[in-house]
């Protein structure tokens, strides 16, 4: 690879870090579901991993092409030397 091509996809790598880390508890999720259903049908099973693998693309299309939430940090407010009220 290029440095070249590293750099242009550079910036998408946190949105895919970000997008692997909530499908691997989409996934974890889903494996407790079937641990829970292993006395149903399979294809009740199956459609549970379905949902979860459908899931887990979704995540990933949207967390790179959706939009980035962005929390602004607190502003510091200085403390009062006295938290008496003034006279």
């Amino acid at each position: 690879m290029s440095p070249t091509f590293f750099e242009g996809w550079q910036h998408l790598l946190p949105r895919i870090a970000d997008a692997a880390v909530r499908g691997a508890v989409v996934l974890l999720a889903a494996l407790a579901l079937t641990h829970l259903l292993r006395r149903r049908s399979a294809a009740t099973r199956h459609a549970v991993w379905v949902g979860a693998i459908t899931a887990q693309l979704l995540l990933l299309v949207l967390g790179i092409a959706g939009p980035r939430w962005r929390v602004s940090h607190r502003v510091r407010v200085p403390i009062r030397e006295s938290i008496a009220p003034p006279r």
